[in-house]
């Protein structure tokens, strides 16, 4: 009997650790809110939808870099770029580009600048 219990714990422990990364589910109802104009002046955001291939860009850059969000305590500067928001598994989810992070207000911000770019790019690059 003990020996069953050693051989299966590290079984299961090696299983855990090969789990696959949580997947995103369908994005729905993607819209996406611009809070500066392209010089940087602040104007007033109004929704825009965004369209099929933004959407599936944006299901792209979520699945890729869904591990990556940090819960630091370091504070978030600058003003308010541009908001995305959509459903995800009937939850709204919301991410904003401020001075040089991305907040995601359910997972914690992002501060690697090459997914940053990558993301401004889907909403600015289309």
């Amino acid at each position: 009997m003990i020996r069953r219990i050693t051989v299966l714990f590290p079984a299961a422990a090696l299983a855990a650790c090969t789990l696959p990364a949580a997947t995103v589910g369908p994005v729905s109802q993607l819209q996406w809110f611009a809070y500066t104009d392209a010089q940087g002046q602040r104007i007033l955001a109004a929704p825009k939808t965004a369209g099929e291939a933004r959407t599936k860009a944006w299901q792209g850059w979520l699945q890729q870099h869904r591990s990556a969000w940090r819960q630091d305590r370091q504070p978030v500067t600058g003003p308010t770029q541009w908001c995305a928001t959509w459903l995800e598994a009937q939850r709204k989810q919301e991410v904003c580009r401020r001075g040089g992070t991305l907040v995601h207000f359910q997972y914690g911000v992002l501060r690697d600048e090459a997914a940053i770019q990558a993301a401004q790019k889907i909403w600015l690059g289309y």
